[in-house]
């Protein structure tokens, strides 16, 4: 999360929340109107819960971690980040699938 104050305009606040969605698809389906919100799942809106980055302090930075889980019912998944005016850099995604059949 970067600290506010950084921003042109001398900006009072600023948003801290981006939004995690996903679509699935059997492997037949083709996207009908992929940017219609109603089409994805919203998994979370995921908030930067600790720490500021500064540029007049940069040894205070730290970065936040979250994890989340989602059930996979069909053949694909895809995934979209959602930001709308956030101070917030997404620095690393890592998607782990398990596999598990009964």
């Amino acid at each position: 999360m970067r600290d506010c104050s950084e921003f042109p305009g001398n900006a009072r606040s600023c948003k801290e929340t981006f939004r995690l969605y996903a679509v699935q698809l059997m492997n037949n389906e083709q996207y009908q109107n992929v940017w219609n919100s109603g089409y994805w799942d919203l998994i979370d809106r995921i908030t930067a819960d600790t720490g500021r980055y500064s540029k007049h302090d940069p040894a205070t930075a730290t970065v936040n971690q979250e994890v989340r889980s989602y059930a996979v019912t069909k053949d694909a998944v895809y995934f979209a980040f959602r930001d709308s005016g956030a101070c917030i850099s997404i620095l690393n995604v890592k998607v782990i699938l398990f596999n598990y059949i009964y």
